[in-house]
């Protein structure tokens, strides 16, 4: 459903020679700004700092960093995730925020105590802290009112985003427009996290997303799966399609091109060069 309906919305774009955020209402010239997704665990914090303050370099504005420990590890796994988060924190301006990412790995008991010893940190938000049908979990974090609560990559169709907004079990609203029923789909989503009074960040970096960032008043963030800081830059995976907008200096530059703007990468996918 998500392919089709993006498909459609590229076609539409080309056939009438705009981009597609325009076609969804975006004013030329708007910004976005990217937040660099994430700073990996590590047992040196020398390196974690490391990480965290090249991506500052780079012009983010926003880090998201990854937990080294979960439940199986108890209070000295609890521990090392706050000095984890701490060195982090200490690394970064005052200016750039701060969120982070659980991966679905935490249980309850886990995430309340994480959540009291993240309180005061400054962190912008704890993602999917438990598994994401554990809807009356995450309602459960967020009436603690210690860290903000996101969740909602995992979802699917509005229908799933309304049993979130219902339960009260998110701060932040995190569709996937590749999961969620494509562009149509994630607008509606955003048209109901404005009147329940939600933020809406969309899970994962493409060009997809970023036309429909770009159009919702709503989206002030854009998550940016970078080339990892601890990757050198001869390792990057060679992309399968051309054409996505790059981010420079955190944000991502505004598209161009009609339609989503992709093309096929004919050397990632040479048995696609006639499609091309």
């Amino acid at each position: 459903m998500s392919a089709i309906d993006i498909a459609i919305w590229d076609a539409v774009g080309t056939s009438l020679g705009r981009p597609v955020y325009q076609l969804l209402g975006g004013e030329d010239g708007r910004q976005v700004r990217a937040y660099a997704s994430k700073v990996q665990p590590d047992d040196d914090l020398a390196e974690v700092r490391r990480m965290a303050r090249d991506y500052a370099d780079r012009g983010y504005t926003g880090v998201k960093a990854n937990w080294p420990y979960g439940p199986a590890d108890g209070r000295r796994g609890l521990l090392a995730n706050l000095r984890h988060i701490e060195a982090v924190r200490d690394e970064l301006d005052d200016d750039i925020e701060l969120m982070s990412d659980a991966y679905m790995g935490w249980d309850r008991a886990f995430a309340v105590e994480m959540l009291r010893g993240l309180s005061g940190l400054g962190v912008r938000w704890v993602e999917e802290p438990l598994i994401p049908d554990d809807v009356a979990g995450h309602a459960m974090l967020r009436d603690l009112g210690l860290v903000p609560i996101a969740t909602g990559e995992h979802e699917f169709t509005r229908y799933g985003f309304q049993h979130l907004i219902d339960a009260g079990a998110a701060d932040v609203l995190q569709p996937d427009v590749h999961r969620v029923g494509g562009i149509t789909e994630l607008r509606r989503v955003c048209q109901m996290a404005s009147g329940a009074g939600l933020d809406v960040i969309p899970h994962v970096y493409s060009a997809a997303t970023l036309h429909v960032v770009l159009s919702q008043p709503g989206c002030t963030w854009i998550e940016h799966l970078t080339n990892p800081s601890y990757w050198g830059r001869d390792q990057r995976v060679e992309p399968l399609f051309l054409g996505e907008p790059e981010v420079v200096d955190g944000r991502p530059q505004l598209p161009t091109e009609p339609g989503i703007g992709l093309r096929i990468n004919e050397k990632a996918m040479p048995e696609l060069a006639d499609w091309a």
